[in-house]
């Protein structure tokens, strides 16, 4: 048991979650040492939403937990929502990426030309095929958007158990010259695809601090996303990158329009606001380094009983 682990290895501290599920256990489990509460981003802003225990089981351990540490302020404002009162301590930590490895292998035209690509322009999502992430609207608003004449090509880099109700659709809709999937992919074969696309995309109904959104941004590729979660915390809507209505296929098409039709200048701004703003939040040595002298400066935390 959870309990019996921690008897063995004596912790100082127990960073628990999601809300709802590990954070629950610690919140019960009479451990005898200090804990913090973790958001994982989903489980308040979308297990609680559909899910009256998951709700429940989380609002106990927001009123009870004597820290909470989370990666956006929607999270952190969620969490305190369903509290129903303020958490006393909360840490903010964005996750981030290592900008040192967030680089590709190859270079841009060896990449495109591995994938067939030519001059279309390339849109990219990385999202799983799961309803979460609602790629039912990315790939209707992809239609609407090829059927003002666009010359363009949507890549799915990931599995999920709605991918054969995509396929279907997209040989129905007669869009499998411009769909394409990718299937599961790696680390490093995901960098060499940011260096290769042009746009990334994203129609999720709920989100924190997506690392792919920030790797995407990082190394030039223009944000679409969906406006929910912590997205607005990283895209300025026509700024750096465009926001669409979650579960709207027409706004995702006009933000894919758009954003198609950014001038040369205000998409070189876009990215150098994007690769200014990862550099300064989204560090994620410096981030972490920020974390564990967090958590020890919590040391005067009740004690779990």
């Amino acid at each position: 048991s959870f309990r019996k682990m921690a008897a063995e290895f004596l912790p100082d501290l127990v960073l628990a979650g999601p809300v709802h599920d590990g954070a629950f256990v610690a919140a019960h489990a009479g451990l005898g040492c200090r804990w913090v509460a973790q958001s994982w981003a989903f489980d308040v802003l979308w297990e609680t939403e559909r899910d009256a225990d998951a709700l429940a089981r989380a609002r106990t351990v927001l009123q009870k937990c004597p820290a909470l540490l989370a990666d956006s302020q929607t999270v952190l404002q969620k969490c305190e929502a369903i509290a129903g009162q303020p958490i006393k301590k909360r840490f903010l930590l964005p996750w981030g990426i290592d900008l040192a490895s967030t680089r590709p292998a190859k270079d841009r035209s060896t990449a495109r030309a591995e994938l067939g690509l030519q001059n279309q322009t390339v849109f990219l999502c990385t999202r799983g095929l799961e309803p979460l992430y609602r790629i039912d609207v990315l790939l209707e608003g992809f239609r609407k958007f090829l059927a003002s004449g666009r010359d363009a090509v949507l890549f799915l880099a990931s599995e999920g158990t709605l991918r054969s109700r995509f396929e279907a659709w997209i040989k129905a809709s007669q869009l499998t010259d411009s769909v394409k999937f990718l299937g599961a992919v790696d680390h490093h074969r995901l960098l060499d695809l940011f260096g290769a696309v042009d746009f990334y995309v994203s129609s999720a109904e709920s989100d924190g601090a997506s690392i792919a959104l920030l790797e995407a941004m990082y190394l030039g590729l223009i944000p679409i996303v969906s406006d929910v979660g912590g997205n607005p915390e990283w895209v300025q809507h026509g700024v750096n990158g465009w926001l669409a209505q979650p579960g709207d296929a027409d706004d995702f098409a006009r933000a894919m329009t758009r954003a198609l039709e950014m001038s040369d200048s205000q998409r070189r701004n876009a990215i150098q606001l994007n690769y200014d703003l990862i550099h300064a939040r989204a560090d994620w040595v410096l981030n972490f380094s920020k974390l564990l002298p967090d958590l020890a400066g919590f040391s005067n935390l009740p004690e779990v009983r």
